[in-house]
Order: C-alpha cells, then sequence, then structure tokens
C-alpha cells in the first residue's frame, strides 16, 4: 500500500514537474514570436521603404510597391577588361551595346539567395542594389509566406555608418533589434548568431569611408568565420571591389530588360488614379516611341527609370526634347546627391562643389574627351582634368585635393561608372553626349528673325554669328555618326536651333557639286 503511494506521489510530482517544463517551453516559444513579432514591425517602417527624391520634393515607397525580379549574370563583365584600351577596344566594337549587359546567362536574384550562404552583389550605380538587399530582407521576415527557402531573421547593416573604431560587427546587431523595439536585444542576437539564424545584409561596401575601408573588410571577415553557420549577402559597386572575401560567390546585377522595365513603370503608377487614367500604358508607350530610343536606354537602369517615372507623373509625359529631360535627370542627381550627403557642412571638399560648378566640370570632361573620341578614361587621366578645371575658376587652397572630388563625384552622384580597375567612363553614353552638347552650347547669342525677309538671303550673317564651339563641332563633326546625338542634344539647348541647321547647311554646301543637289538643299 505504501509502495503505491509512494508511487503515485512520484507520478505527481513528475507529472507535475514536465507540465511545468512545457509551460516554460510553451511561454518561451509565445515569447519568442512575440519577439519575433514585435521586431518585424519596426524592421518593416525601418529598412522596407525608399527614398524618393525628385526637384522640389522628397517621398517614401515601399520596397514591395516598386521592386521588380532582379536577375543576376553569372559571369563578372567588368572582369574581362585590365585597362583603359581593353575597355576602349571592346566600346568600339560594341557601340552603346557596350553599356548594356547582353549575356544570355542569367539567373533569378532570389533563386542566388536561397542557393548561397556567402553571396557578394555587384553592381554599377543605382542598378538596385540596395534595394534587392531590402527586398531580401523582406521575404526573410515573412518566414514560410517569403520566397527565400530559409527560416532566418534578417538583419540591415549600413556598412556607410562604420566611420569610427572599434568596430563592433556584434554590437552593430544588438543595436538593430534594440532600435527595432526588440525586448531581449542582446541575449536575442546573441543566441541567433550562434544557432546560425541570422541573415546578415551587409549592404554598401564602396560607401565605407576610405580610410576605414581595409579595417571593416577585415572585421567583417573575421565575423563571417566566427558565425560561419549564419547567412550574409553584401553589396558592392562593381569598380570599388577588389575580390576581397574569397568564400562568397560574386554576382553582378544586370540591366532591365523591356518586360523588367515594363512591370516597374505598372508597379510605379499602381495607385488607383493613376490606374483609371492608365499612366502606366501611357508611360510605356511614350518610352517606345521612335524617337525617344535614347531614353529608353536610360531605362535599363532602374535609378534612371526611377527618375523617368518621376518626371512623367509630373507632367503626364515627357518633354518635347531629350535635352530639357536630360537636364531634369540631371538636376535630380546632384540635387539628390547633396540632399543625402549634406555637401556644403560635411565634405572636406564641398566648397568646390557646387551643383552649377560640377555640372560644368562635367560638361567641360565629357566635352573635351568626346572631341578626341574618347569615351573611356584613366583615373589619372580625369584627376588632372578636375585639377586643371579648378586652378583656372577658383582659388584652390593648399589642402585641395582633386582626388577627392573625383571620388565625391564617382561614388556619390554615380555619374561615372568604374567599368574595370582604375578605368571610367560615363553612367551612359548619352550623359556624355547631353554634357558634351551642354559644353558647346554656352551662351549662344539670341538673334530675332528680320520680318519680311526670306530666310535664303540672311542666312550667312547668321551663320556667322554662331558660337566658335559651334562652328567647330559642325565644321569638324558634320559627317561623324559618333556625332549624331550631340548634334540632336545641341539643337535642343539652343535658343535658336535654326543657327545649327544654318551653319550644317553651309558646311554641306562645300560638298555639292550639281545644280540639282544644291536647289534641293535650299528647298529643304
Amino acid at each position: 500500500m505504501l509502495e503505491k503511494i509512494g508511487t503515485g506521489i512520484l507520478t505527481k510530482a513528475v507529472s507535475g514537474f514536465l507540465k511545468d517544463i512545457w509551460e516554460r517551453v510553451k511561454n518561451r516559444h509565445q515569447n519568442s514570436k512575440n519577439a519575433s513579432h514585435d521586431y518585424n514591425t519596426p524592421y518593416k517602417k525601418r529598412h522596407g521603404q525608399l527614398q524618393v527624391f525628385c526637384v522640389g520634393m522628397e517621398a517614401q515607397r515601399s520596397v514591395d510597391d516598386v521592386y521588380v525580379v532582379v536577375q543576376f549574370l553569372t559571369k563578372r563583365k567588368a572582369t574581362k577588361h585590365n585597362s583603359t584600351e581593353d575597355v576602349g577596344k571592346v566600346f568600339l566594337q560594341k557601340g552603346r551595346g557596350y553599356f548594356t549587359s547582353t549575356s544570355d546567362e542569367r539567373q533569378d536574384g532570389m533563386r542566388a539567395a536561397t542557393n548561397e550562404q556567402y553571396l557578394m552583389v555587384l553592381g554599377v550605380p543605382g542598378v538596385g542594389k540596395s534595394t534587392f538587399l531590402r527586398k531580401i530582407g523582406l521575404e526573410a521576415l515573412k518566414g514560410e509566406d517569403g520566397n527565400l527557402e530559409h527560416q532566418c531573421i534578417p538583419v540591415f547593416l549600413e556598412l556607410r555608418r562604420f566611420t569610427k573604431d572599434p568596430i563592433d560587427i556584434e554590437a552593430w546587431i544588438i543595436n538593430e533589434f534594440k532600435i527595432c523595439g526588440h525586448p531581449y536585444p542582446e541575449q536575442w542576437a546573441n543566441s541567433k548568431l550562434k544557432s546560425g539564424e541570422l541573415l546578415i545584409l551587409f549592404d554598401g561596401l564602396d560607401e565605407v569611408p576610405k580610410p576605414n575601408v581595409n579595417n571593416v573588410i577585415n572585421k567583417i571577415r573575421d565575423f563571417v568565420h566566427q558565425y560561419s553557420q549564419n547567412r550574409f549577402i553584401a553589396s558592392c559597386r562593381i569598380g570599388a571591389y577588389k575580390g576581397e572575401f574569397t568564400d562568397f560567390t560574386v554576382v553582378e546585377i544586370t540591366d532591365f530588360d523591356d518586360s523588367q522595365i515594363e512591370m516597374y513603370i505598372n508597379n510605379w503608377f499602381a495607385s488607383v488614379t493613376n490606374r483609371k487614367m492608365k499612366t502606366a500604358q501611357r508611360c510605356w508607350q511614350a518610352l517606345n516611341d521612335p524617337e525617344r530610343q535614347a531614353i529608353k536606354a536610360l531605362a535599363q537602369n532602374p535609378l534612371s527609370l526611377a527618375l523617368l517615372c518621376q518626371v512623367y507623373e509630373d507632367s503626364q509625359d515627357f518633354p518635347s526634347t531629350q535635352a530639357i529631360l536630360y537636364e531634369k535627370i540631371l538636376n535630380i542627381f546632384l540635387k539628390k546627391w547633396t540632399a543625402e550627403k549634406h555637401v556644403s557642412r560635411d565634405l572636406p571638399v564641398g566648397p568646390y562643389l557646387a551643383i552649377s560648378t560640377v555640372k560644368e566640370l562635367l560638361s567641360e570632361i565629357a566635352a573635351r574627351n568626346f572631341k578626341e573620341d574618347r569615351l573611356v578614361f584613366s583615373e589619372d587621366e580625369l584627376i588632372d582634368q578636375i585639377q586643371e578645371f579648378y586652378q583656372r575658376r577658383t582659388d584652390i587652397s593648399s589642402g585641395f585635393d582633386a582626388s577627392e572630388i573625383l571620388d565625391a563625384i564617382l561614388v556619390d552622384p554615380g555619374l561615372f561608372v568604374e567599368r574595370a580597375n582604375g578605368v571610367y567612363t560615363f553612367f551612359h553614353l548619352t550623359f556624355q553626349e547631353y554634357l558634351t552638347a551642354n559644353h558647346i552650347v554656352g551662351d549662344t547669342p539670341s538673334i530675332q528673325h528680320p520680318v519680311n525677309q526670306h530666310l535664303y538671303y540672311w542666312r550667312w550673317e547668321k551663320v556667322l554669328l554662331l558660337t566658335d564651339s559651334i562652328q567647330d563641332m559642325v565644321n569638324q563633326h558634320l559627317y561623324h555618326p559618333l556625332w549624331r546625338e550631340v548634334f540632336l542634344f545641341t539643337a535642343g539647348l539652343m535658343r535658336e536651333a535654326d543657327l545649327l541647321l544654318l551653319a550644317m547647311e553651309v558646311e554641306a554646301v562645300e560638298y555639292i557639286h550639281s545644280h540639282e543637289l544644291e536647289g534641293l538643299l535650299r528647298w529643304a
């Protein structure tokens, strides 16, 4: 009897003990779920939005609203060329196609993020590297409902914030959990790091301040090795990455194709009002106008496409001339840059980077190289040209460093791209063409047409009033196919384009040797 009573008491005690353990496990699981939920909402608010800048406007858009499926090149285009001559030869062979990713060897970005534990995402400015990392983080938050086939907790780290020593990545992760309202940030971070449940997103290796780059690289490498069971994705601009992370699979984001461009436009104009007005369809049709092929080439880059959508949304059409459109886009580029970087206050080279000065500098560099048929240039050449520009125009201080100006122009606005180590081109050929025309036009005199006088009789007088730079362009490059877009941009920028047409007529007459052709030209 006593034995049965003892066994019953023991069974009851064990049962109560197990029940207590089970309750604790359930409570801990529930607390864990609650903690995850508490983290998810602030994370989405903090890292699920994109900043949209336009002239006189600043707004945010959800990453999920505008994201378009990213495609990766499986072979890096940038590694194929090692010198200015190499890149120049390829450009001469491919023409405008050099600026477009034409490889058929592509893979889906989300699939690559699922397959690779360590992934390095490269791309040119504005191609969507940060957007991709943000999207991956949002998909990870969705758990089983997301498109990422791994259950992990995302942590988004902006590497440009790694400015001071000591650099403690674990402390940054804890701080992210804390900022996002997690009730137990330190315990949670330590636990998840050790169990390999985190997805660490290192955004913008190229944005780390130069003096700190090597230190940051070493810290990241050590951290990845220490917590190797976690998943890691990093991003960097193509020219800035030197292969420092040997354990990472390197991929390059490709430009948008037509289907991606159309999808992006549909996402951008997805509001009820825009759907009623069929804004997306009209924008897509306008972009496919044969007269706007140079504009459509810009749409292959997500950042440029966003700017095009902003311009279209503002007036429900694109400007009548490409020159006006490029002027708007360039202004947005530079104003976005100065707004983000607080140029006048933060940068030591700030006094030299006023928007008007930068536009003049870019125009001079573009024209100087274009006139010499140079579409690719070395870092040393650019530094020399920057130095010469400021020496002629401003009183530069003894501490002036042209390489810092170059870094600021290259890294921040994204108007230049490093195609190979120390080898640069403009972001897109059409930008160099536009800026060349901008430099050539200068201050063309505006002249009223004589009243009741036929064009044929006063055309020669007006041609003589052209600026020397425009006259030189006509005399030297009228028959050069590479200058076609520059002529069109020049006409769009001039206050009286008939001046250019008349100068072209005068030059063309030199090649006419029959009365029939001369009469036809006069009639035209």
